[in-house]
């Protein structure tokens, strides 16, 4: 989460952030949303190296990321983690 709101911080341009986090199925959901510039994301092509970061991170704890964008239309990372994993 810190990368990304970093991110958006520096890069965004954005007025808005919505962030929600919530549990589900014994899974840790995060949805970010900017209102900022966006960039041209396609998860087939190589990423830019702090894309890159935070895929590699959120794939080291077994979870999976969907992420949206394109010029002009801010940014929405939707992210699930498997809790089973974690002690609390």
């Amino acid at each position: 989460m810190q990368e990304i709101i970093s991110n958006v911080l520096k890069h965004a341009e954005a007025a808005t952030v919505y962030l929600e986090i919530d549990t589900n199925n014994n899974n840790l959901i995060i949805d970010l949303k900017d209102d900022g510039i966006g960039f041209e994301y396609n998860k087939d092509k190589e990423a830019g190296f702090g894309i890159n970061g935070i895929i590699s991170r959120i794939n080291r704890l077994n979870g999976e990321v969907d992420i949206e964008s394109s010029d002009g239309n801010g940014v929405c990372f939707k992210i699930s983690i498997p809790t089973k994993q974690f002690s609390f």
